[in-house]
């Protein structure tokens, strides 16, 4: 199976992922991308069409990060965490339940992963689907707390800062005291 995600490069009508929130939100993604506020992606599998996904950077505060987290680690350089938030990601209704949406997210979250080991990108935050809720804390993602769910969807987070890196900074840190 070869898997390619391009940047979308046109307007999207008529997609249909048994959704009509996020089918909303692709309608309105080539415009966002054009606009550089977020990129929206196709999903091609095989030469196939099947999908879309789109993601954004977002700052979170010191102050959330250290609720969400728990971590006291202070800093003067920035007042803020470098997030991706994961807007979407939708399946074409017609080729749903063949595991093709589980393929994509572990494929993105691979890079996502990626990339925070090249550029300072914290954490991955998402807004889960009440159906998918418990699949995304299987894979590693956790409720950020004092965010509610609405009872459609559940706010989460991934941190990508790795136990290794996490016990190197607590060594720092004690080597400060």
């Amino acid at each position: 199976m070869k898997l390619q995600c391009p940047l979308m490069d046109n307007e999207i009508k008529g997609f249909k992922c048994g959704n009509a929130s996020i089918e909303a939100q692709i309608e309105d993604s080539y415009y966002i991308t054009l606009l550089k506020q977020a990129y929206g992606y196709k999903i091609v599998i095989d030469g196939m069409q099947v999908g879309y996904y789109m993601l954004y950077f977002k700052e979170i505060k010191l102050d959330i990060i250290n609720n969400i987290m728990g971590d006291d680690y202070l800093s003067n350089m920035v007042e803020y965490y470098t997030a991706v938030h994961i807007r979407y990601i939708a399946i074409d209704k017609r080729v749903q339940n063949q595991g093709i949406g589980t393929i994509v997210f572990k494929g993105i979250l691979s890079e996502l992963i990626k990339l925070s080991e090249k550029y300072p990108i914290r954490i991955i935050t998402l807004d889960a689907l009440a159906k998918y809720y418990e699949w995304y804390k299987k894979i590693g993602f956790k409720d950020i707390p004092g965010k509610e769910s609405d009872g459609i969807t559940y706010p989460m987070y991934m941190d990508c800062m790795t136990q290794k890196d996490a016990d190197k900074l607590d060594e720092f840190q004690g080597s400060l005291c």
